[in-house]
């Protein structure tokens, strides 16, 4: 089972110049975090059950709970450096702590 939307956004700068997909950027770096919490949310048996929603709006709940991510991503990344969890592994790894804000 994999999270709506996770993986990464596999796309470059609009051929315009026009920033289109620069607003996507700030989910890549906060995917660590994403896939982590959703895990626990799904396997916890915390879980939503959403099953009788079928198929149309299982996809547009989807959509939107991506379209979610992607704005949280955009503005904890523009005052802290990496993502949450990152920022964990970063200290753990280094064994000591790691700046977070920006």
């Amino acid at each position: 089972m994999g999270n709506c939307g996770d993986g990464g956004i596999p796309f470059a700068e609009g051929a315009a110049g026009d920033g289109t997909v620069s607003q996507l950027r700030a989910y890549g770096p906060d995917e660590l975090y994403r896939a982590v919490r959703d895990r626990c949310l799904y396997f916890s048996g915390f879980g939503l059950d959403w099953s009788h929603l079928g198929v149309f709006l299982s996809v547009l709940v989807c959509l939107a709970y991506t379209g979610v991510q992607i704005v949280f991503s955009h503005y904890w990344l523009k005052k802290f450096r990496y993502g949450p969890m990152e920022w964990l592994w970063r200290t753990g790894t280094y064994m000591k702590w790691q700046p977070l804000a920006r």
